[in-house]
């Protein structure tokens, strides 16, 4: 067999390359590559032969120009290490910017996955009791052996304080005075049912309150109209909101669609204050 000699490595062609990222991204990223050079065929016509394929300093600087573009569509995941995104971000040359960016993702992946999680818990509280706040208001007043459910630790903690604070402004005051009058002798039968009652707004005995559509205490949400909130801004100067954050040492503040669909949302916040039940007030920083 005659001696083929040395054979040259090809390098990926414009084409290749679109395709090789296309596939590592899982089909995220489809057009990788898109501003290198055209090849020239070698002598029978093909474009990937390494001993046809030049590499001068202008086309490899192409190559790093499309290396840098793949890298705007990689993210840093705490749990999936690095994770493709459709969505392109400049990278930073600074440090501290580059640390608050890393930040910034754990901080979003959490969030993401505790509205994953919570998302996934409401839904098999709905489908075993019909409400995802009735099992809660349950355990409060017999402990967790009184649903046959896992329930998460800390908003149950966060119930049970909400549900025995007798203040009349207090979140969830209204379910909190009918939660009360249950008797502690009552057959867990009738438990189940006048907390379901108090969950969604039903009659229940003696109990007779009003449907809040309050998401969990793990996950608070406000739905406000945006002309109100402006009104409000403009008339008064600020728009004041009450929450209950127990003992939390961090509280973050994110805009979303609500999962309605809806798109514009955003938020104002200017010289926030946060006032404390002592009486005692801090910046917002």
């Amino acid at each position: 067999m005659d001696d083929p000699g040395r054979v040259v490595m090809p390098r990926l062609s414009r084409h290749e390359y679109r395709n090789v990222i296309r596939d590592l991204s899982g089909g995220i990223v489809l057009k990788a590559g898109e501003y290198l050079p055209n090849e020239g065929g070698a002598g029978e016509g093909f474009s990937n032969v390494g001993e046809a394929q030049g590499m001068g300093t202008a086309q490899f600087e192409k190559y790093l120009e499309a290396a840098k573009g793949v890298l705007k569509h990689l993210r840093v995941s705490p749990h999936d290490g690095l994770v493709w995104s459709a969505v392109p971000r400049e990278p930073v040359e600074e440090t501290k910017q580059a640390i608050k960016e890393a930040t910034d993702d754990i901080i979003a992946w959490h969030v993401m996955q505790q509205q994953k999680w919570g998302a996934e818990h409401r839904e098999a509280l709905m489908a075993k009791f019909g409400s995802t706040h009735a099992p809660y208001l349950e355990a409060a007043k017999r402990g967790p052996e009184a649903v046959t459910v896992a329930l998460a630790p800390a908003a149950l903690e966060k119930w049970t304080r909400i549900l025995n604070n007798t203040e009349a402004n207090a979140p969830f005051a209204e379910w909190a005075k009918a939660w009360r009058a249950i008797p502690a002798d009552i057959s867990a039968e009738k438990l189940h049912a006048d907390c379901l009652a108090i969950a969604t707004g039903k009659r229940g005995g003696s109990i007779e309150v009003n449907k809040e559509d309050f998401a969990p205490p793990y996950e608070i949400s406000f739905h406000e109209a945006r002309e109100e909130v402006l009104e409000a801004a403009t008339q008064h100067g600020h728009w004041p909101f009450r929450i209950d954050i127990g003992d939390a040492r961090e509280l973050f503040l994110i805009v979303t669609d609500a999962g309605d669909g809806g798109r514009g949302e955003y938020a104002m916040w200017q010289k926030g204050r946060i006032l404390f039940k002592d009486g005692s007030a801090k910046p917002w920083r």
